[in-house]
C-alpha cells in the first residue's frame, strides 16, 4: 500500500513540478520573439535553434532547417572533426635532412632540405620571439660543425597539395593576413605585419618596419603624415602573384607622440617565404650560405628519404592545444591545415576535397540529411551552407563525446582573450557562455553553450545573414539573446 502511495505521489509531482518549466519556457521564447521584433531584422534572415540538453528538448526554434552561410561556425566542425580522425594527442612534424658531407674545414657540401608536414604552429603564437623558432634547427647545424653551405636549401612541401585556397574565397581578400595561402611547410601564419609609424612632421613620409624583418618582401611607401586633424586612412595593394606591396594614405600628425598603425598582410609561396626567414637565422649563427633557395617542385630530382641523413625533428604542440588557438582566435590558415591533414592522414592526398569527404562522413555521426554544403575547414567560402539544426546535432554530440573539454574548452568566453573578449563583459554571460562567433560582410553567428543560472545547459546557435544593419547592433541583439539565457532559472 505505502509503495503504490508513493508511486502515486511522484507522479502527481512530476506533473506539479513540469508544468512550470513549461510555463518558464514559453516565457522564455516569448521574451526572445520580442528581442527579434526589429526593424533592424526588416531584411535579414534569421535561423536560430536553442536547445536544453538538461531536459532533452528543443527550447526556441525560428528557420532552423534553413540553410545559412556559417562563416567561422564550420571550425567548430573541423576542430571536431579534427579530434575524431586524429585524436587530441597527434602532433605535427617538420624535418631537416642534410643530402651531402661535412668537410674538415666546416663547410657542407650538399643539399639541405626542409620536410614540412603541415605544422601550422611556427609563429608568434607559440613562441616567444622570431628567433626561437629555428634556434635548435640551426643549433644542430651548429653542433655538427657546419661554417657554412655549399649547395641549395630546398622545401618539400608535398605533404599537401599545391591548391592554395578553396572554392568560394574573395579574390579581393588575398591579400589579408586572414585569408594567407595554405602549405605544408608554413611559418608566421604565412604574413607578415607591416607597422606603419607616423612622421616628426606634416607631409612627411611615414616610416614602415616589417615583423618580420624579411627582403622577402618589396614595399613602397606612399603614406604621409597629416594634418593633426586628420584621421588614420591607410590601405595597401598586393601584387597578384608577386610579393611587392605599395601602402596609400595618410595618418594624422600628432606632436605629443608618434601613431603607429599595422596591416597584417598574406605572402605569396608560403614555402619560399619559410626557406628565406629559415636562411636569414642561419646568419644569426654565422653560418654563410652559398646557393639559391627552391621549391622542390622546382627541382629535379626526387629526394630517397631513407638514403639521407635525418638530422633534425621538429615537433609541435598537441592538436589539443591547435584547436584552441583555431577556435577561440578564429585562425583561418589553421582550421584549413587541419581540414587537408584530415585527409592525409586518412588515405587521401592532402586537398581540401579529402579532408571536407571526411568531414562529411564525420557529420553522419550525428545528422542524417544531406541537406547542406562544406567546400572548406575554416568558413571563410561563401560557398559554405549548413542549417541551425545541424550545428545544434553537432554541439549535442560533441557534449556525449570523449572530446567534449577539449572543444569546450578551447571556445571563446565573454571578458576573455578571442573572439568574445569586447561582449558581454561583466554581465550575467561573464562566465557562463563558450561559443564560436562567424563573422563576415552581412553574416554574424555564434554557436555555443550557454550555462543558465539554474544550471541548465543550453545549446544555441544564432544565425543573422544579410543584413544592412551595423553589425554591433546584430551582436548586442545577439548577446541580449545569450544573456536572457544565461539569467534562466
Amino acid at each position: 500500500m505505502m509503495i503504490r502511495l508513493l508511486i502515486v505521489f511522484l507522479c502527481a509531482s512530476a506533473f506539479t513540478f513540469a508544468k512550470p518549466n513549461v510555463d518558464k519556457y514559453n516565457s522564455l521564447a516569448k521574451d526572445i520573439d520580442g528581442l527579434l521584433r526589429t526593424k533592424k531584422l526588416d531584411n535579414t534572415q534569421v535561423g536560430i535553434s536553442i536547445y536544453s540538453i538538461d531536459k532533452n528538448t528543443s527550447v526556441y526554434s525560428l528557420n532552423s532547417q534553413q540553410n545559412f552561410i556559417p562563416a567561422s561556425t564550420v571550425k567548430l566542425l573541423t576542430t571536431s572533426a579534427a579530434l575524431h580522425y586524429l585524436g587530441k594527442n597527434f602532433t605535427y612534424n617538420s624535418k631537416l635532412y642534410l643530402d651531402g658531407n661535412v668537410e674538415e674545414n666546416g663547410e657542407f657540401i650538399g643539399n639541405l632540405i626542409i620536410r614540412g608536414f603541415g605544422d601550422p604552429t611556427l609563429s608568434l603564437e607559440f613562441y616567444k620571439s622570431e628567433s626561437i623558432i629555428f634556434d635548435d634547427w640551426v643549433s644542430k647545424l651548429d653542433s655538427l660543425g657546419i661554417k657554412s653551405i655549399k649547395g641549395n636549401i630546398i622545401g618539400d612541401d608535398n605533404y599537401f597539395d599545391d591548391s592554395y585556397y578553396p572554392s568560394g574565397w574573395a579574390w579581393d581578400d588575398m591579400k589579408y593576413s586572414y585569408s594567407a595561402q595554405i602549405g605544408a611547410l608554413n611559418i608566421f601564419n604565412n604574413s607578415i605585419t607591416a607597422n606603419i609609424t607616423s612622421g616628426d612632421k606634416r607631409n612627411e613620409i611615414t616610416k614602415i618596419k616589417l615583423v618580420p624583418n624579411s627582403d622577402f618582401v618589396r614595399i613602397v611607401n606612399n603614406v604621409k603624415t597629416g594634418s593633426e586633424s586628420g584621421v588614420n586612412d591607410v590601405s595597401f595593394e598586393r601584387d597578384a602573384v608577386t610579393n611587392f606591396f605599395e601602402f596609400f594614405g595618410s595618418m594624422p600628425f600628432d606632436p605629443m607622440k608618434k601613431d603607429t598603425i599595422s596591416e597584417e598582410i598574406a605572402i605569396d609561396n608560403p614555402t619560399l617565404y619559410f626557406l628565406n626567414n629559415f636562411s636569414d637565422h642561419l646568419r644569426h649563427f654565422n653560418i654563410r650560405f652559398k646557393g639559391a633557395l627552391i621549391d622542390i617542385d622546382d627541382w629535379n630530382e626526387t629526394p630517397v628519404y631513407f638514403k639521407i641523413n635525418q638530422v633534425f625533428d621538429k615537433q609541435s604542440v598537441t592538436l589539443e592545444e591547435i584547436i584552441e588557438f583555431v577556435n577561440r582566435k578564429s585562425n583561418n590558415l589553421t582550421a584549413e591545415i587541419l581540414l587537408k591533414t584530415i585527409g592525409k592522414e586518412n588515405g587521401g592526398d592532402g586537398s581540401f576535397t579529402s579532408g571536407v569527404k571526411l568531414v562529411e562522413k564525420f557529420i553522419k555521426n550525428f545528422y542524417e540529411e544531406d541537406d547542406f554544403n562544406l567546400v572548406d575547414g575554416s568558413g571563410l567560402s561563401r560557398l559554405d551552407y549548413l542549417s541551425p539544426n545541424l550545428m545544434t546535432n553537432l554541439l549535442r554530440y560533441i557534449y556525449t563525446s570523449d572530446y567534449r573539454s577539449s572543444i569546450i574548452n578551447s571556445l571563446a568566453q565573454p571578458g576573455k582573450p578571442g573572439t568574445l573578449e569586447r561582449r558581454m563583459k561583466n554581465s550575467i554571460a561573464q562566465n557562463r557562455v563558450f561559443a564560436k562567433t562567424g563573422s563576415m560582410n552581412g553574416i554574424s553567428n555564434i554557436s555555443g553553450y550557454v550555462v543558465s543560472a539554474s544550471g541548465d545547459t543550453f545549446v544555441v546557435n544564432l544565425f543573422f545573414n544579410n543584413f544592412t544593419a551595423p553589425q554591433t547592433e546584430i551582436n548586442n541583439l545577439q548577446d541580449l539573446i545569450i544573456m536572457r539565457l544565461a539569467s534562466f532559472e
